[in-house]
């Protein structure tokens, strides 16, 4: 739709309107006014939320019991110094603690607990029994059979599957805590049964605590098996190592280490005589040496002279020329290299015989420290194997006494009574469910309330459209149309009629210099009221006294005949046509006195008709004839005619049924009006439900239908 030149003669849009007044700001008050109109939308959903809670805790949801055993640990310090360390409790450590809690639900405790108690053929935790119906395989079961039309039977699996599957299952429904600053302990057990409960509390109890003990002496047992296999090993070292010494003395000449270091001692002084001799060896052969060299010269001078010798020093004072002189010397020489030859082959037999005992002795040493090195290495070897052996020993003692002496580490402090119901909590479901309704009544009735685009006061229709409302127009009581002038006779004080007084009045008072003589009663859509008003109106104004002419300007739907017991004489069409004129046209009703110019149908364009010169004619001549001309027409949005007709009149009261017709709806309307230049008197809100008024917070608002106006007016 194109927009208009000015505010004057268009209405502001939605987001034009000014700040939110009082009455639609959405307040606490407001919502629980809207909560109450829709108490019994909302109460259908409470009872049906609420029986669906009932029905499902009661009917569908399987109960369940939790049975709870109480438990202890026997605790000890952390620093273990002897064998009581075996036979004490576990370690005060939170770790320590937190561990023996998830051994109690480990896969191999709870598998205990199924051997124990066959849980294997218990349908609760074996998955053989019928999936519940709104769990995803019962749901699917459900749909199968539908339309298989066979019952469908879960297959029971190899038994290893069986029996993972029911450890799986019975694992989910144990639970295990500690107390807080305590070191006690519950195991909590829920199932279908109360006994039941009880009953795998109490067995996974008993089965925890005997555990405790089979894991103590096979630990015992196997360390016993430990120690003994290495004490036969030590044994079997030690009688090799005995085996050996005694193959080390049998095969080898051992003395005793004293002798072996006499022994010693022995080569150490053959090695000093070795020693010795060697350097008498050489001086001998030096002495040899250098009397060979005197013989070689064989001067007896040289020879007296090189030689240190008493014998030759007594020759050397004689006459060496003497030739038995020389050849004493010669001779003396030579008995002293002889013998000096002499000396040295004794000397180098002495030698080699001295190194020769020299060399046995050190063979002998060095065999006697090899054996007897070996010997202290067997014989350390031994001792070490004893000490290991006789310590392993001890154990082996001190271990094999604490078989049958283990005590388990926890001990029960409470057995298990019939478990308690724990679920369904039936009245938590049951108001849950009842609560869950009311959230979605009172959704609903929100959203109906947001989505709502009608008019239940005067004041938001005012402010929405940016004119007046003239007139509010309860719901008159009527069952029949014919019925309306009747009610409007016998009750001049209703409320109803009090309403057309007021809009009569307001209508009067717009223009007082000039007031409105052709009056142009319409409105958004069929329905609102329009042609009511225009019948109550022209009654009212008859009732002053004045001329009224009431014409029907919707000539294709043609209600007006309904309201009034007689029989047109003419209609509009005639009149225009000038087959008659208006005054032989014009029924007067006897009862109210109004003048009622009717239609009839006609082949001819509604549009064409009341936008001809003769219509305007017509109108200017019963404006000449009558005080008051009202024309009842179609609504706006449905067709043209109220807009060609509201130029040629003096006013138009637009008609807006109360808490029905739409913003948009009598937006529309009236700037199709206002397009056109069409004058618009004000609004009137029709159709007001006195009940509703008073629902929707305002029955103390405004006049006639608050609780103050009782006393003004007649039902």
């Amino acid at each position: 739709m194109n927009q208009f030149p000015t505010s004057q003669n268009v209405l502001p849009t939605s987001g034009q309107t000014g700040a939110p007044q009082h009455d639609d700001i959405f307040d606490i008050f407001n919502l629980f006014g809207v909560l109450w109109r829709s108490k019994w939308l909302i109460l259908f959903f409470v009872v049906l939320f609420g029986a669906a809670g009932w029905f499902y805790a009661n009917k569908v949801a399987t109960s369940l019991y939790t049975s709870t055993t109480r438990l202890a640990f026997q605790v000890r310090s952390q620093q273990v110094v002897d064998v009581e360390s075996v036979l004490s409790g576990v370690s005060t450590e939170q770790p320590a603690i937190n561990t023996e809690l998830g051994v109690i639900r480990s896969r191999r405790v709870i598998g205990l607990l199924v051997d124990e108690l066959e849980l294997t053929e218990d349908v609760e935790f074996n998955g053989l029994g019928k999936a519940p119906l709104f769990s995803k395989f019962g749901i699917r079961n459900m749909i199968t059979e539908w339309f298989t039309g066979e019952e469908v039977t879960p297959t029971r699996p190899d038994e290893e599957t069986l029996r993972l599957r029911t450890t799986l299952n019975v694992q989910r429904k144990i639970q295990v805590r500690p107390i807080r600053n305590t070191y006690l302990f519950e195991i909590l057990v829920t199932t279908q049964n109360r006994r039941k409960s009880a009953l795998l509390a109490d067995t996974l109890a008993n089965l925890y605590i005997n555990d405790q003990v089979t894991v103590k002496f096979e630990a015992t047992r196997h360390a016993v098996n430990w120690l003994t296999e290495q004490i036969a090993d030590l044994e079997q070292q030690i009688d090799a190592i005995e085996d050996q010494i005694e193959t080390l003395r049998t095969t080898t000449d051992l003395v005793s280490p004293e002798a072996a270091e006499v022994l010693n001692l022995r080569a150490k002084g053959i090695q000093n005589r070795l020693t010795s001799e060697r350097a008498a060896l050489d001086a001998k052969k030096e002495h040899l040496e250098a009397l060979v060299a005197l013989s070689q010269k064989g001067d007896p001078a040289a020879i007296t002279e090189g030689l240190d010798d008493p014998i030759t020093a007594r020759l050397s004072q004689r006459d060496l020329s003497d030739p038995s002189t020389a050849q004493a010397i010669v001779n003396r020489l030579q008995t002293l290299t002889e013998k000096a030859r002499n000396d040295v082959q004794r000397i180098e037999s002495q030698v080699e015989a001295l190194e020769e005992s020299s060399n046995r002795l050190s063979q002998q040493v060095a065999n006697q420290t090899e054996s007897l090195n070996a010997l202290n290495r067997l014989q350390r070897d031994r001792e070490a194997t004893n000490v290991l052996h006789e310590t392993f020993l001890v154990r082996l003692k001190e271990t094999s006494i604490q078989i049958g002496l283990q005590q388990p580490d926890s001990r029960v402090l409470s057995e298990a009574a019939p478990g308690t119901p724990v679920a369904p909590r039936r009245l938590r479901i049951q108001v849950g469910m009842a609560f869950l309704g009311f959230a979605i009544g009172a959704a609903i009735a929100l959203l109906r309330e947001i989505r709502h685009t009608g008019f239940r006061n005067a004041k938001s229709l005012e402010r929405k459209t940016g004119i007046s409302v003239i007139g509010q127009v309860p719901k008159i009581p009527i069952s029949r149309r014919d019925g309306l002038l009747q009610y409007f006779t016998e009750r001049p004080t209703s409320a109803a009629a009090e309403a057309i007084r007021n809009l009569r009045t307001s209508l009067l008072l717009s223009n007082i210099d000039n007031p409105p003589k052709v009056i142009m009663s319409t409105s958004s859509v069929p329905g609102e009221g329009k042609t009511t008003q225009a019948i109550c109106l022209a009654q009212n104004l008859r009732g002053l006294g004045k001329s009224v002419l009431l014409v029907e300007g919707d000539i294709r739907r043609r209600t007006l005949a309904k309201y009034f017991n007689t029989a047109p004489k003419g209609s509009l069409l005639r009149v225009l046509n000038s087959e008659i004129t208006l005054q032989d046209a014009v029924e007067k009703d006897p009862e109210t006195g109004i003048n009622v110019l009717m239609s009839e149908r006609s082949n001819a364009n509604a549009a064409d008709i009341f936008s001809s010169q003769r219509f305007q004619q017509f109108l200017e001549n019963a404006r000449q004839t009558f005080d008051f001309v009202i024309i009842d027409t179609p609504p706006v949005l449905i067709v043209p005619d109220a807009r060609i007709i509201g130029r040629q009149v003096d006013t138009t009261i637009y008609s807006v049924k109360w808490d029905a017709t739409g913003e948009e709806q009598v937006r529309e309307g009236l700037n199709q009006l206002l397009s056109v230049d069409c004058n618009i008197s004000g609004l009137v809100l029709s159709q007001i439900d006195a009940a509703g008024m008073k629902s929707y917070g305002y029955g103390n608002q405004y006049g006639a239908y608050s609780s103050y106006g009782k006393s003004y007016y007649d039902a």
